[in-house]
Order: C-alpha cells, then structure tokens, then sequence
C-alpha cells in the first residue's frame, strides 16, 4: 500500500530528523506493518556527485510517472491496449549501456538503434511496421524497450489487424505474470518464425483464446515468412554484405581526409552516423534477426529430437566467428607471429562498453588488452569447423526434410542448413563492422572536446544532437561557454539518473515509486560444469583470470579480450539467450550464466568460489 508507506515514511522523518533512512520492514498477515531497522543513509563524498534536492527528485519521478502513463494508454500506430516497459527485452539496451549510461552513449544508442532503424530492419524482412515509434526511450535518463512496439514488430506483416491485436494483449499480458521472461521474448512470448515444433504450442494458443481459424492465419503467416527467409526473397543475405562493404569504403574516405576544425569534426561525426545506420546498423538489425531466427529453428528441431542436446552444442562450436579470430590473434601476438600493429590494424577499434567514450579502445591502451599476467595463452582448442557442421546437417537430412515438407516448407533441408551457418557469424561480423564507425565517432567528439577545453569525461555528459548542430551553426566566442553550459546541466541530470531507482520491468505507472526486484532466470550456455574461483571485472585489467570464473555486468565485443586468457566460466548481470557473450560462450564450449539480475549476480559477486553448472541450472555458493 503505496499510502501507508508514505505517511510511515513522513512519521519516521519525524521523529529521527532524518530524511534520508534506509528501513527495513514487513507487513503481517493482518496487514500490520513492523519496523524491523533504521539508519541514517551515508552523504555522498564531497565532489563525486551533486547534491540533489527532494524537489528535483521527486519531480523527476513525476516525469517518469507521466512518461510511463502515456506509453502505457491506447496508441494510433501500434495494436494492443498497453504495453510493458523493460531495461532486457529485444535489443537488451542494458546489456550494451549498462543500467545508467551518460547522455553521449545513450543518445548514439537511440540514434544508430532504437530510434527507426530497428523497425525498418524487421519491415524489410516481412514483419509489420512499426515506425515511426521508437524502440528505446528514455527515462530519467535509463534506457527503456517499449515491449508493445517491440512485439508489433515481431508479427508478419500479413497478420489481419483484430487478429495482430489479439496476440499482443496475449502477449503483454504472458509478460506481465510471467516477468522472469523479460530477457526470452523472442523465445518464449513472442512467436517471430514457424518453429518445427509450433503444433505443439497450439493448446497455448488456444488457451490465449484464439479461434481455430485465427492459429491457422497466424501460422500460415508464419510459414510464409519463414519460407522466404530460407529462400532468401527478402532482405537477402548478399545485400546485407554488400551494405557492409559500402560502410567500410566510406568510413576510409572520410578517414582519409578528417579535418581540424569544430565544424568539420562535427560534419564527420554527422556523416560517420548516417552512414553508420544506411550501411551498418541496418543490415546488423537484419542479420541479428535472421540469427535469432537460426536459434530458434535450431532448438525446436533439439525440442522435437531431430537433434540431441549435445549435437546441439557441437554446432554451436562448429560456427566460427569474428571472435574466433580475435582469440586465435592474440595467442598469434603473444609467440610473436602478429605485430602489434597488425593486431590494432584489425582489432583496434573494440572497447570495453562500445559507446562509452571514456573507455579506451585497443588502440589507445594496447597494454592494456595485450598484456599476458597469465603467461603465453593457449592456442584454442576445438578451433571451429564448419565442414564439421555441415556434416552433421547431412547426417539428419533425410529427417530435415520430411519435416519440412510435412511442414508445407517450399525450401529444403539445404537452405535450412546455409541460412543458419551462415546467419550466426554474419552478425558477428556486422557488429564488428558497424562499431568500428562508433569508435571513430567517439574519437572525433574527443578531439572536438579539445576546441572546448572539454575533456572525454565532460563529453560523455553531451548528447549527440548537441554535437552535430556544430556541423550547421558557424562558429561562434560564445560556444565554449555554452557548451560547460550544458556539460554541467547534463551531469547534474545525470546524477538524478544515478540517485534514482526503477525497476528492470515496469508492468504498471505504480511500480515507478513502490516495486519488487525480481529474481531472474539466468540463461545457461552449455551443460558442464565448473567449480572455480571467481573475479570481477569492471574493465581491461592486469589481474590474472586464468582458471577463474569471470563476473562481468554487461558485456558487449569489446570484452572478447577475455577469453584468450585461459577463463574456465562466466558469469554476467545483463545479457540475453543469444546476446554475443551468450553465442561466444557457446562456440568455445565455455560454461557460461548470462543475464543473472541483480540478485544473482550481487550473490556471486560476495563469493569466492562457485559452481556453475549448467545441466541442473544452478549457480551454488560454495564460499
């Protein structure tokens, strides 16, 4: 009862003249509400963050109280009644800007991701069109999914439009009794391809309340879609390489001639991002989908028993990707067969936390990344093999392909097997492709701080529309004062942004002031099992990881570094069922629990020796 919590609150103000209490509480079966501890909450040291007044926090939550209600009501673009608000699902902006990312990371998230570019992607590929509706939007400054535009996506275009309205109040309302499922939507809420095994989700669907002649449109959608995804008639995968290759041909001219002055640092910034989203970003989106596609075709044949579990995760090490090679690398660098400057030739451009400017990339701290605390890493054992993958695809496909044509599939076991094998590593080489146009952005905005005498960290706190209007506006003697200007007020918006705190899955406007932290459900990657010593990490380090088991918060590409250095398991915070530590972690064979939560992961974290093991999905506290 958000009421009586409240005037509790104000009484024990009161009467400890304090107004700043950390309690511990409960309420009885007679609804008697006990206070169990009360203590004065610690003041921030002098100078590591504004001082925020009761005023600016509670309007700030006013904000995000309206903002969630608005969103929440009927919309004119998008189907469904309300909609869910979550920091995991679908693009999982938490996993790649971490729960409070300064205004320059989120703001270049949203531009080159979660603003158009994610709808157009899946509108390309047969989905419905959601534009103009934003993916991401921002709460006092937190990265938040619109799960009701996110699932509208998510449905074939062909759907009719009582039947689209249906599935996603099914689909909210599944998410909303079941929130543990907020990081798996697109394995266990939506449906976004006709899976081998999705007769046997027909009494679900029934039981959602869909008519008989509804589930046979909705799967005839379906089959549709899928179809010519495998017969690759939309969105084809050769059109996506050719897109990549485009990004790279421009990035290297405007490389070639970066200027000096603001006005030109700004226009490169400004190209860099329109390129970034034409030739990067978009056939990313589209390769990301294809490969959750990939994963999902994949694990409902493991479902039905075409394939066995193992042979399931024989496959996933058979696919190499760009990270493959990053490992095989640096064992390269450390016995002398790769210079240096080959190595940050290739891989120079990664960072821990990609869209942070603050952190260094490889090139500005090779020592950082190159060092070997451990000693000489290993040459990678069980070096991907995709002959090996094809093999075991011809070995079931005579069952492959009975099953899609009873299916009433137009394509073959063969197109089922190229779409996969191909699909996986693509995106990883994507995204490898596309950040190389982020870290050349964060560099330019670095160097166009200097004009300022604003420095990386001041710059962090700039929105990205703040530094492009530099590249239409002459320059003026005014613009080093207005650009502290708003350093100062973005940080101190920043600081409401830290001092706030909202939960992961917002179901309702009441749950942006009183809210349950969940425990979730990790996503297991493997069947082994581990028992090690663990270590934290926050960023490159020379601390020893050999033999240990890696906790990570949210890890993006730019933490590859780290399995080159003999870890035996990990462990991370945020992080979906097929984000790139989960698909990592699987090529390598490496038991890994991805996205653990808060809780979870704040266990491990007090720990010094756990077992993760994935075939009883636990992760144990041994001490």
């Amino acid at each position: 009862d958000v009421r009586r919590l409240v005037e509790a609150g104000d009484e024990l103000e009161s009467l400890t003249f304090h107004d700043a209490l950390d309690v511990e509480f409960a309420f009885d079966r007679s609804d008697r509400l006990f206070l169990f501890q009360i203590r004065a909450l610690a003041t921030p040291p002098e100078g590591t963050r504004y001082v925020m007044a009761d005023q600016d926090l509670s309007e700030e939550l006013q904000r995000v109280r309206d903002c969630v209600g608005q969103l929440a009501g009927p919309h004119a673009t998008l189907e469904g009644r309300d909609t869910v608000l979550g920091v995991m699902p679908d693009w999982n902006p938490v996993e790649m800007l971490g729960a409070t990312p300064r205004p320059l990371a989120l703001s270049l998230y949203q531009t080159l991701i979660g603003d158009s570019v994610w709808a157009e992607a899946r509108h390309e590929m047969g989905y419905r069109d959601a534009r103009p509706e934003p993916l991401v939007v921002s709460l006092a400054g937190r990265p938040y999914v619109d799960v009701r535009a996110s699932l509208n996506s998510l449905l074939p275009r062909s759907l009719e439009m009582a039947l689209a309205r249906s599935l996603i109040d099914c689909q909210i309302a599944k998410l909303r009794d079941k929130p543990e499922l907020h990081d798996k939507i697109e394995f266990h809420v939506a449906t976004t391809c006709l899976a081998f095994d999705f007769d046997e989700n027909i009494p679900t669907l029934a039981a959602m309340g869909l008519e008989e002649h509804d589930i046979d449109q909705f799967r005839s959608a379906l089959l549709a879609l899928t179809d010519t995804m495998l017969l690759g008639t939309v969105a084809p995968l050769e059109d996506q390489l050719a897109r990549l290759e485009e990004l790279g041909r421009r990035r290297r001219s405007i490389g070639d001639r970066l200027p000096v002055g603001p006005e030109g640092l700004a226009r490169a910034v400004m190209c860099l991002i329109e390129d970034g989203k034409r030739f990067g970003t978009l056939p990313f989106a589209i390769l990301a989908r294809r490969a959750f596609v990939s994963l999902t075709l994949l694990r409902s044949l493991a479902r039905i028993g075409i394939i066995t579990p193992d042979e399931l995760e024989a496959l996933y090490r058979c696919i190499p990707t760009v990270a493959s090679d990053l490992a095989r690398d640096f064992a390269g660098h450390a016995r002398g067969r790769m210079s240096t400057d080959e190595f940050l030739t290739k891989y120079g451009h990664l960072r821990p936390s990609t869209y942070d400017i603050t952190s260094r990339n490889y090139s500005a701290a090779p020592e950082l990344y190159l060092a070997c605390p451990d000693g000489v890493p290993a040459e990678e054992e069980g070096a991907a093999d995709l002959g090996l993958a094809r093999a075991l695809f011809e070995a079931k496909r005579d069952q492959i392909a009975t099953l899609m044509h009873q299916r009433g599939f137009r394509a073959g076991p063969e197109q089922l097997r190229d779409f996969i094998l191909r699909s996986i590593p693509e995106r990883e080489r994507a995204k490898f492709e596309f950040t190389k146009n982020v870290s050349l952005v964060l560099e330019l905005v670095a160097q166009l701080g200097k004009h300022f005498d604003l420095s990386r960290e001041d710059m962090s706190f700039l929105p990205l529309d703040r530094i492009i209007r530099h590249s239409t506006d002459s320059a003026s003697a005014a613009e080093r004062t207005e650009c502290r200007r708003d350093v100062e007020f973005f940080k101190k918006r920043w600081n409401l942004t830290c001092a706030l705190q909202l939960p992961h899955l917002i179901r309702s406007v009441g749950e942006t002031e009183v809210f349950e932290v969940h425990e979730w459900i990790p996503n297991f990657v493997t069947s082994k099992r581990v028992l090690a010593p663990v270590v934290y990490l926050e960023a490159a380090s020379s601390m020893r990881l050999r033999g240990k088991i890696v906790l990570i918060e949210s890890a993006d590409p730019g933490y590859d570094w780290i399995f080159a250095h003999g870890i035996v398991g990990l462990v991370t915070q945020y992080g979906g069922v097929a984000s790139h530590m989960a698909i990592r972690a699987a090529e390598r064979g490496l038991p890994a629990a991805i996205g653990c939560g808060e809780i979870i992961f704040s266990r491990v974290r007090r720990s010094q020796l756990i077992e993760l093991d994935g075939s009883a999905q636990t992760i144990r506290s041994i001490r």
